[in-house]
């Protein structure tokens, strides 16, 4: 919320200031610096909240939910290829990445990349939603079987 009123009373200033130059600057100045205060506010704040029946991913000012119910599967990837889902929205400027498949809804996958992806995916999992792999911390590696010869 700070963001947004320091960028508001920043672009107030300058738009002011523009005007008194000359007016043919604001379009050449003040919207693309409005542009990039808005996708530098969507970055910084990206944020993956879970909730008891839904996972609500904030990317600036908008906020998407997504029921427990709603999701299909979450699989982990690294591969750049992954980011081309036929239907899917990017909130992430990483390589590694979860993909979350959904059952409906205009996006049909959400590609998300929080900080401590084995504690995301372990909270997942404890709300009834498929992951797919191994999880760090709940899936132990089985030891080598005693019977094989």
């Amino acid at each position: 919320m700070k963001a947004i009123i320091l960028g508001l009373f920043g672009m107030a200033a300058f738009l002011g200031y523009s005007f008194y130059l000359e007016a043919h600057l604001t379009n050449e100045i003040l919207v693309p610096l409005g542009v990039l205060l808005i996708v530098i506010y969507s970055i910084t704040s990206t944020k993956y909240i879970l909730r008891s029946h839904e996972l609500v991913v904030a990317f600036g000012p908008f906020r998407f939910r997504y029921p427990f119910s709603s999701i299909v599967l979450v699989r982990r990837s690294s591969a750049f290829g992954d980011l081309n889902q036929p239907v899917s929205v990017n909130f992430t400027f990483s390589t590694d990445h979860l993909i979350i498949l959904l059952k409906s809804g205009v996006f049909r996958a959400v590609i998300i990349s929080p900080l401590d992806q084995g504690r995301f995916l372990r909270l997942l999992a404890t709300r009834g939603v498929k992951v797919e792999g191994p999880i760090p911390g709940l899936n132990p590696p089985r030891p080598p079987s005693a019977f094989k010869r």
